[in-house]
């Protein structure tokens, strides 16, 4: 089981290249063990790695039925809804997962995930609503990292609806909470392109860029990775300065993360070229190179309902 989870790391290359033995490993788990729970979980989850979801899922199901109760099923099977767009049904799974993981961080991530799934659903109220009782549930058993990162979510949630003044004010709550300031500046610049302030954005993306610019010390690999990273900055700092043409042409030399295709989206509506946006989302959907924690693919999703 551990031999299979370990060659089959999600939407990684080192997945497909050890495909064939992660398979044969986690089968023999099975066989092994049929009526346990953890090698059914551990070959849904090498499966679901490999995108064969369909054949993923009757071992996921038969995890979360056979004892020990898998939490670790019931996430796969919440990332496997996330991916084709059952966005309701991920909560009772969250709900589940967070009910049997003892690890705080899952609990966090969890919660965080289900808050969005409500505003990915049109409900950006209850959404808030859930990630502040989870921040203040963090903050109360003293997970500083998990309040913070919470409030950061909000941020995030807040500027798929334009609401300037709570991403403020959440910002400053995540600061104080002990938020890197790297990554809040990261948060804050999507959230000020989302909103048009470019301003603020500048702040941000000149924070980013101090932190992330490439160095002669550094390996090519790594700086060629800065600056992709920095070329997705530098697209919604463009963004907040409603320069579409030239936020996409800085989006499409970035690095592969969710608030690319956001701010593609965001950009090509903002020219009014709609099927182009249909188009640039439905692709994003399409290739699954996100994951069920990501806070760009409710935006997405919400922002598509008011378009």
């Amino acid at each position: 089981m551990n031999l299979a989870f370990q060659l089959s790391p999600a939407n990684d290359s080192v997945a497909k290249a050890n495909a064939d033995e992660a398979l044969r490993v986690a089968g023999e788990a099975v066989q092994l063990a049929p009526e346990m729970s953890g090698p059914h979980a551990a070959i849904g989850h090498v499966l679901h790695a490999l995108g064969r979801d369909k054949e993923a899922q009757p071992h996921l199901v038969a995890a979360t039925r056979l004892a020990p109760t898998s939490w670790h099923a019931y996430q796969l099977l919440a990332e496997i809804a996330a991916f084709e767009g059952r966005i309701a049904e991920m909560r009772p799974l969250l709900d589940s997962a967070i009910a049997l993981t003892p690890n705080v961080t899952n609990i966090y991530n969890y919660r965080r995930a289900r808050a969005m799934t409500l505003l990915a659903d049109g409900n950006p109220r209850q959404a808030m609503t859930d990630l502040e009782a989870a921040a203040r549930d963090a903050e109360a058993i003293g997970a500083r990292g998990q309040a913070n990162l919470t409030h950061l979510f909000i941020v995030s949630a807040a500027a798929a609806t334009g609401d300037t003044a709570a991403i403020e004010q959440h910002l400053t709550k995540a600061r104080s909470l002990g938020a890197a300031v790297g990554t809040a500046a990261d948060y804050s610049l999507s959230a000020y392109g989302l909103t048009g302030q470019p301003q603020r954005a500048r702040v941000a993306y000149d924070t980013l860029a101090r932190l992330n610019a490439p160095q002669p010390n550094l390996s090519p690999a790594t700086n060629a990775a800065r600056e992709r990273y920095l070329h997705r900055q530098r697209g919604w700092l463009l963004l907040a300065e409603r320069k579409p043409v030239e936020a996409i042409a800085e989006f499409r030399q970035a690095d592969v993360n969710p608030y690319v295709s956001v701010g593609i989206v965001e950009a090509l509506q903002m020219q009014k070229k709609t099927k182009e946006a249909d188009a640039e989302r439905a692709a994003f959907f399409e290739r699954r190179e996100y994951s069920f924690v990501s806070t760009g693919v409710p935006i997405m999703r919400f922002r598509a309902r008011k378009k």
